[in-house]
């Protein structure tokens, strides 16, 4: 997740195109680079060069696909995931399975999927059951399940033990459950190991809440400063990350004016009720309940989009 080290790869990348132009790997290596960073427009334009250059088709569907959900080009994609799996059953396409079931509401599904994707695991290199662990955590978090997420996310870390993922996902649910001192010392070692502000404004609010304040003001100053920062270098990237900060912070002007931006290149359910809080926030209520109904139109399935829902139309 270092956003620095993925502009690297894109560096390198662009190097290895220009060196091989007719190289359709160099250009794919790229493409996932460029969709990391949120740079979507580039990443298909680079996808498609790939493809006219006889690029792995497979390599390409799965590119475009992920494209395409980021989008909000749901049917297509979600008929993409389905295939490969059946096609190609991996650790990657069932886990890629079970995160289409959770995000579409089926639960049951979606831990069938991870059962069977962590089934699959033949690789003995600590990552790939540690992002299961880290998936199937999130999975949990969002099904209000949190002892059972956090016994996943050691699972994770107990694989890497610097997983920074692992870790913030790990304090943020230890918090949620009320056990600040844990995840006070799991936020000191995240912001040790990561400078993403996100890490350092949780920090800063659980030294506020616990009277620590001189060193609370000075990690919301480096949260503040970071984020304006990663703002300029890395815009597309960091709107809907920046867009939740400053809606914590109470400027849910400067959150609807990131959101807006993020629309424009994310249009899919999840940027539609991100929006649809932030107006219900700012009193704009038809413009929350257009937003709104653009989520609800859409097949995925989330407790935030009905409760956001419910909110704009009670």
């Amino acid at each position: 997740g270092d956003l620095d080290e993925i502009q690297r790869g894109i560096a390198l990348t662009t190097e290895c195109a220009e060196l091989a132009p007719t190289e359709p790997n160099c250009l794919l290596a790229r493409a996932e680079q460029e969709q990391s960073l949120h740079r979507f427009p580039a990443a298909r334009a680079d996808a498609d060069r790939a493809r006219e250059l006889g690029g792995d088709p497979t390599r390409v569907g799965d590119l475009v696909a992920e494209l395409d959900w980021n989008e909000g080009r749901y049917e297509g994609s979600i008929a993409h995931f389905r295939e490969a799996r059946q096609q190609r059953p991996s650790t990657g396409t069932w886990l890629r399975e079970a995160q289409l079931e959770h995000d579409l509401g089926g639960d049951e599904a979606a831990e069938r999927a991870f059962e069977r994707a962590e089934d699959r695991v033949a690789d003995t290199a600590p990552f790939p059951i540690a992002h299961l662990n880290l998936q199937r955590g999130m999975h949990e978090v969002d099904r209000g399940r949190l002892e059972e997420a956090c016994v996943f996310f050691r699972e994770s870390i107990a694989r890497m033990p610097t997983y920074v993922a692992a870790l913030e996902h790990l304090a943020e649910t230890l918090r949620a459950l009320g056990r600040d001192a844990e995840a006070m010392t799991l936020y000191e070692q995240v912001t040790r190991l990561s400078t993403d502000p996100e890490f350092a404004f949780a920090l800063a609010t659980l030294y506020d809440a616990h009277d620590r304040k001189a060193e609370a003001a000075t990690l919301h100053e480096k949260a503040r400063a970071g984020y304006e920062a990663l703002l300029q270098t890395y815009p597309e990237a960091m709107y809907w990350h920046a867009s939740e900060y400053f809606a914590a912070k109470g400027d849910a002007k400067r959150a609807l004016e990131l959101l807006q931006k993020n629309l424009v290149l994310r249009p899919n359910s999840g940027s539609y009720v991100a929006l649809a809080k932030v107006l219900l926030t700012l009193g704009r209520i038809p413009e929350a309940a257009d937003a709104i109904d653009k989520a609800l139109g859409m097949p995925l399935k989330s407790a935030a989009l009905f409760w956001t829902a419910a909110r704009v139309k009670r």
